[in-house]
């Protein structure tokens, strides 16, 4: 038989410490061929194909003498020449990438690369500003990203400082002492969708959430599929009205069902703002009607005409993967603050509220279209983030058969109520909307005080 000859031994290697080294070999000979790799003269198991790989290199492995026997069909062995791997020490510290707040009470803490457990979990090497206790730090899987357990801490901009923490390299290079990480502290307030509409250009009365055949589940699509698609979402804002100060951003949060495509296997999703004209759609709507009755103010268009249909300042925009089938996967489109407060508080107030569409770039995208989930668990939510209103402190002072109640903030009525067995009944307090209010009280009487925004 043919004789097993390598005609390309395994060359040496050099990775940083914790990178990659692989290792190859080209052979011929009578088939079929097995290989089996050797580290220092002995096999290494499971390391039985033509390549090896050695994963997170340590700076013990620095010198290590790799070679691979080739067997050929009838057992006969060649063993290759020796390949040295050279591994380089990391002397580069870790550096504080960023610190955002989870909840009122958790903290996500990102290094710049993996770090040691026992000094991330240590809380003394984590400060916030203001006193604010920390009181367990914990490693991520990741292991370059920690979560910390705080009391809860004031709402507004926030001041990290870290020392102490080192990576995980043998060297154990330490973060620069006093490293530090701003953020803004945000309440999170989460909306479930209140009205969804889809449509396809090529059946004009076809609104894909109201399907209700097995063969076509429920969705909200965007992108080309042999015509155009197009969806809109709105959502009841009011809940906002009277608990923030300031709004810091929002994010609308899809969740990715089903894909269709052809050619194409990714895009870019954007979101914009209806058109006040189209602000009467339902969730009727399709890409003929934005009711089921009315067209949209551009005609037939699945409201995508500019200026006509929304308003053309892009408010967001996020790339999306059709291949491999990413069903399930979750999709923000993160709006700033400069762009969601002015159109927001309209909102908040009860003003008329357009809602949002969704749409795939402009761009020639071939057959190509995303579905999203319109209803269930993993339907649109729109995510607020925001600093929460300074609650009103309610002082009462007594003279006589006289109580004296004043508060400390404007734009609140005082109410009062006989008992607590319910929730309903409260009556607004004569002159109760500036302070101080002067009330009188009988011998035999209980009342119950409140403040609340109208």
């Amino acid at each position: 038989g043919i004789p097993v000859v390598i005609t390309q031994a395994p060359v040496n290697a050099t990775t940083p410490e914790a990178g990659t080294a692989t290792f190859s070999v080209t052979a011929t000979g009578a088939p079929p061929l097995h290989y089996q790799w050797l580290r220092d003269g002995t096999a290494i198991p499971g390391a039985t194909t033509d390549t090896y790989s050695l994963a997170k290199a340590r700076v013990t492995d620095n010198g290590a003498l790799f070679s691979v026997q080739v067997i050929d069909g009838a057992s006969t062995v060649q063993t290759s020449s020796e390949a040295v791997l050279t591994v380089i020490p990391d002397t580069q510290p870790p550096s504080l990438v960023s610190a955002t707040n989870l909840t009122d009470t958790t903290i996500s803490v990102r290094f710049s690369e993996p770090v040691s457990a026992d000094t991330a979990a240590a809380i003394t090497n984590y400060t916030l500003a203001g006193g604010v206790k920390i009181l367990d730090a914990q490693l991520s899987s990741d292991q370059a990203t920690v979560v910390l357990t705080t009391e809860p801490a004031p709402y507004g901009p926030v001041t990290l400082t870290v020392s102490g923490v080192r990576d995980a390299s043998a060297a154990g290079n330490p973060v620069a002492a006093n490293s530090t990480a701003s953020y803004v502290h945000t309440a999170k307030l989460v909306i479930p969708v209140k009205d969804r509409a889809s449509g396809v250009d090529w059946d004009l009365k076809w609104s894909n959430p109201n399907q209700t055949v097995s063969s076509d589940p429920l969705h909200l699509s965007a992108g080309k599929w042999g015509g155009q698609t197009s969806s809109q979402i709105r959502f009841d804002l009011t809940p906002m009205k009277g608990i923030y100060s300031s709004i810091y951003s929002i994010a609308i949060r899809l969740t990715q069902q089903v894909n269709y495509w052809n050619g194409r296997q990714s895009g870019v999703l954007e979101v914009y703002r209806l058109s006040t004209a189209n602000a009467g759609w339902n969730s009727y709507g399709t890409w003929g009607t934005m009711d089921g009755t009315n067209a949209w103010a551009g005609g037939t268009s699945g409201a995508m005409t500019p200026d006509t249909d929304y308003v053309n300042t892009l408010l967001a925009s996020v790339p999306y993967q059709l291949t491999p089938n990413p069903v399930g996967t979750v999709y923000d489109l993160v709006i700033p603050a400069e762009l969601a407060t002015p159109f927001l508080e309209t909102w908040i107030n009860g003003g008329v509220n357009e809602g949002f569409l969704l749409r795939a770039n402009g761009s020639d995208l071939g057959d190509n279209h995303i579905l999203f989930f319109a209803d269930g668990p993993d339907a649109p939510q729109l995510i607020v983030d925001y600093i929460p209103v300074a609650l009103p402190e309610l002082s009462v002072a007594q003279s006589g058969n006289q109580l004296i109640l004043s508060w400390t903030a404007a734009g609140y009525i005082l109410q009062e109520k006989s008992d607590l067995s319910s929730t309903s009944n409260w009556v607004d307090v004569q002159g109760g909307s500036t302070s101080p209010v002067t009330v009188t009280i009988g011998q035999d009487t209980q009342k119950f005080y409140r403040l609340k925004m109208p």
